[in-house]
């Protein structure tokens, strides 16, 4: 998320690596923009699969076979949120190819709560299995009309693949979060 720092989702994180997921979490350069966003998480997925791989990553190389690269599931929230939808349509553009994993590895992108910013031919999930989470009370991201839900359910009505949605009633954008705001 814009301005969060990303040790701020360690209580997804933790819940995550309980069923036996590696979870990564890394700082997002969301300031200039959710295309920002989506380079980073392009950009980290790449080093760590290559750090895991050369055995640099949780000592001597603790992870080193340890990950199933190919079912990477991203998640970002709000600008970060655009970001990873972004990032899957840049490699279904074929303008980002990536060097340590393909688009067929990407077996799920969720979305909390997303910004959209950049529209139709930049933020799209295309047919990658696709998950929204919305909360109802979100006063962050709200579409031009002043619904609060518009503008979230953007990304979701252009996933062409699997979608599914979830809306968490009574929360706001800065519940998903553990850093205030």
């Amino acid at each position: 998320g814009n301005g969060h720092w990303y040790e701020h989702y360690d209580h997804i994180g933790n819940h995550l690596a309980s069923y036996g997921y590696v979870v990564m979490s890394h700082k997002n350069n969301t300031g200039p923009g959710p295309v920002s966003a989506s380079t980073t998480t392009l950009a980290h997925t790449g080093a760590l699969i290559d750090q895991v791989a050369a055995g640099a990553i949780a000592g001597a190389g603790a992870l080193t076979g340890n990950i199933d690269t190919d079912r990477i599931v991203w998640i970002g929230h709000s600008r970060g949120a655009e970001g990873v939808a972004i990032a899957y349509d840049r490699m279904f553009d074929g303008t980002y190819v990536p060097t340590n994993f393909a688009m067929a590895d990407i077996k799920l992108i969720s979305s909390m709560l997303p910004t959209d910013f950049t529209g139709t031919d930049t933020a799209n999930p295309h047919n990658a299995n696709y998950h929204l989470w919305t909360a109802s009370g979100d006063s962050d991201v709200d579409g031009s009309a002043g619904c609060d839900l518009c503008q979230t359910f953007h990304l979701h009505d252009r996933a062409t693949g699997n979608r599914q949605s979830t809306v968490v009633q009574g929360t706001g954008h800065g519940w998903f979060h553990n850093g205030g705001g």
